[in-house]
């Protein structure tokens, strides 16, 4: 088994809320679709602090490396990729 852990710092111009509803409506529905994904748990700061140095952390299991290298390859992990971009740093 293969934990991937992924912290995620949000835009400055995003209010917490935003990014929020960005994570959890948009970003983690699309990381559930990977291909050979076996389990995947999601999690954003209550705390309104631009400081932090992550706001938001993900934690995605394969069954290897292969797995995990297969999915990011894949359709659904390019457009996961590229739609993360839009929301962080």
């Amino acid at each position: 088994m293969l934990k991937v852990f992924s912290l995620i710092k949000r835009r400055e111009d995003l209010s917490l809320d935003e990014f929020r509803e960005w994570v959890f409506e948009r970003y983690a529905p699309m990381g559930k679709q990977l291909p050979g994904l076996r389990e995947y748990h999601v999690s954003v700061v209550e705390q309104d602090d631009r400081e932090l140095p992550y706001h938001a952390v993900t934690e995605l299991y394969f069954d290897d490396e292969d797995a995990f290298k297969e999915a990011f390859a894949s359709e659904a992990g390019r457009v996961r990729l590229l739609t993360r971009a839009e929301r962080v740093m």
